[in-house]
This record gives C-alpha cells, sequence and structure tokens, in this order.
C-alpha cells in the first residue's frame, strides 16, 4: 500500500511536470512568433516610408532609374513626366545615335537630347542614391539615351519583321502542342487508368480486386487529367507571355505576367529548396524520438512479463510510467 501511494504520487508528479514543459514550449513559441511579427512589421513601415517619397522609371519593362518626390510633385508624377519625355523624344526621330547633354539648372543637372529637356537631377536623387550629384546625372543621362535608342531600334522596320517572325514561331509551336493535347489526352487518361487497373490486379486477392483496382484506376485517370490541363495552362501562359515579350508595345504586360506570376512560383520553390537541410533534420529527431519510444515500450513490456526485475517497482506503475516517460521524449523532440 505504501508503494503504491509513492508510485501513484510519482505519476502525478511526473504529469505535472509534463504540462509544465508543454506550457514553457507553447508560451516560447508564442513570444518568438509574436517578436517576428513584431520585427516584419516594422520591418514593412521602413520599407513604405522609404517608397514613398521614390518611384522608378520604366521604359518597355525596363527600369532605368528612380526618382524622389516633393510635396508639390510627387514622385509617381514626377517618374510619368520623364517618361511621358523620354517617349517623346524617342518617337521624334530616327536617328539610331542619341547624344544627351548635362546642362546646370536651379533644380539641379538638367538632362537634354536633341535639344529637348528629359529629366533634372536633383539633391535630394544624389542624397537618396548616396552619390555626388554629376556622377548621378551623367548615370541618368546614359541610362535615357540607351533607353531612346532602344525605344527607337525596337520600333523599327527590321525589328518588327524579326517580332512578327517570332510570334509567328510561338503560335506555331503552341498550336502543334494543341493539336498533340486534344488528340492524345485522353489516351494518356486511360493509360494511366488501365496500368494503374491492371497493376493492382495481379498484386491484390481476386475478390477484392474487381472494386478496389478500379477504384484506384478512376482516381489515377482523374490526377492524370488535372496534371494535363494544369500543363497545357502553364504553356499557354507562357505562349502568351513569350508572344508578347516579341513586340515592344506589349513588353511592359508581359514583363508584369512574368513577374506576378513566375516570381511568386520560383520563390516558393527556392523557399522549399532552401528548407530542406531544416526537413532533413526534423526527419532524423522524429526517427529518433519514434525508435526511443519503440524501444521504451520494448523495455516496459519486458519489465510486465518478468524479464527485467526493478526492485520495488510494482506492475501498476509501468503503464503510467511509460505514457510520461514517452510524452517527455516527445516535447524534447519538439523543442
Amino acid at each position: 500500500m505504501y508503494y503504491a501511494k509513492i508510485g501513484g504520487r510519482l505519476c502525478a508528479a511526473g504529469l505535472f511536470l509534463s504540462v509544465c514543459l508543454v506550457l514553457c514550449v507553447v508560451g516560447g513559441a508564442a513570444m518568438a512568433q509574436q517578436d517576428a511579427s513584431e520585427q516584419v512589421e516594422s520591418t514593412q513601415d521602413a520599407i513604405e516610408q522609404s517608397e514613398v517619397f521614390v518611384a522608378p522609371v520604366e521604359i518597355d519593362g525596363e527600369t532605368l532609374f528612380a526618382l524622389r518626390g516633393t510635396p508639390a510633385l510627387p514622385a509617381d508624377e514626377r517618374a510619368e513626366i520623364v517618361q511621358d519625355r523620354i517617349r517623346g523624344v524617342a518617337e521624334a526621330s530616327d536617328a539610331p545615335a542619341v547624344v544627351p547633354e548635362v546642362r546646370q539648372s536651379e533644380e539641379g543637372l538638367a538632362i537634354y537630347v536633341d535639344d529637348v529637356l528629359v529629366s533634372v537631377a536633383t539633391t535630394a536623387d544624389a542624397e537618396f542614391e548616396q552619390i555626388e550629384l554629376a556622377t548621378l546625372a551623367d548615370l541618368h543621362a546614359d541610362a535615357i539615351a540607351a533607353a531612346i535608342a532602344s525605344y527607337r531600334a525596337d520600333r523599327s522596320s527590321e525589328a518588327r519583321v524579326g517580332s512578327a517572325i517570332a510570334a509567328l514561331g510561338w503560335t506555331a509551336g503552341f498550336l502543334v502542342l494543341t493539336f498533340l493535347f486534344f488528340s492524345r489526352r485522353r489516351r494518356v487518361v486511360e493509360f494511366a487508368g488501365q496500368y494503374t487497373e491492371r497493376r493492382l490486379s495481379n498484386d491484390e486477392e481476386a475478390t477484392r480486386s474487381i472494386v478496389r483496382s478500379k477504384a484506384v484506376a478512376s482516381l489515377v485517370r482523374y490526377l492524370v487529367q488535372v496534371l494535363c490541363w494544369v500543363s497545357y495552362v502553364i504553356v499557354f501562359y507562357y505562349y502568351l507571355s513569350f508572344v508578347l515579350l516579341a513586340f515592344a508595345e506589349t513588353r511592359g504586360l508581359a514583363e508584369l505576367l512574368l513577374k506576378y506570376v513566375t516570381e511568386p512560383i520560383l520563390n516558393i520553390l527556392n523557399g522549399i529548396v532552401g528548407f530542406l537541410p531544416n526537413l532533413i533534420t526534423l526527419g532524423i529527431i522524429a526517427v529518433v524520438a519514434h525508435y526511443a519510444v519503440k524501444g521504451l515500450r520494448v523495455f516496459f513490456d519486458n519489465v510486465e512479463a518478468g524479464s527485467f526485475e526493478l526492485g520495488e517497482f510494482e506492475p501498476h506503475w509501468i503503464a503510467p510510467t511509460y505514457h510520461i516517460l514517452r510524452v517527455v521524449i516527445y516535447l524534447i523532440a519538439l523543442v
């Protein structure tokens, strides 16, 4: 009776310690998650504060440089004005050579092309880029000249012929794939279903294989059907993007398609690849914990069977002690 009371107290103490350990783990995880969320919010606020007065100058989907804004002239409006001036100068002439000129002005250093004011590099822009104003003006002038030259070259007769040929090539390839998809899709789906049903029928008992193999084969047909349609939609998406990229007028739209669809997918894949080492570590910990609990079960089974003697250890202590130690092992693995 005395040992039974001691065993009950030990079990209660073990359960109390397990509960405390669980609360510590959960509390620590919650605090870590709260700290991480606060850090992310502060980082996002800093990014928004740094970007609210800055806007990029883009021509045909290519970013040339960024401009600071002022209360009188916000950054996005200033960038749009510079973009319109670049396009206007580029469309006003077909000359392949572009010679920019940097002149002193009241606001800063003005950039002219063909005696037309295109942009002005200000002290605020230089402070944002953390370089000298003269160097920044030269960089902006070079970027503007390259953008104008590229704008004119992409809209020349030769470039349009090349764009049309590229678009026809992509269209021909897409039509071939479309024909193969609609003519072979059902055959591929049916082949996958028949192959699955045949393999299951050979491996299972004759009385159960008919129903089970047909059910699994139907599921395989459905999954292959979904995979085929997803593949076709992906092919169509990239076909549309490449056709839009072939023409200068629609290149910006193609850049948006690739940016907002392809980049998130690549980021997800990179995140999965980057998490693989941690996943391997978690797998090793899970395997070790599993076999530790399994070995503990074997040990207490032998104690219960009388193969091992633990002195005054009562038989009715075996089950609660095993469960307490199992919880402790799992908690250690989680930590």
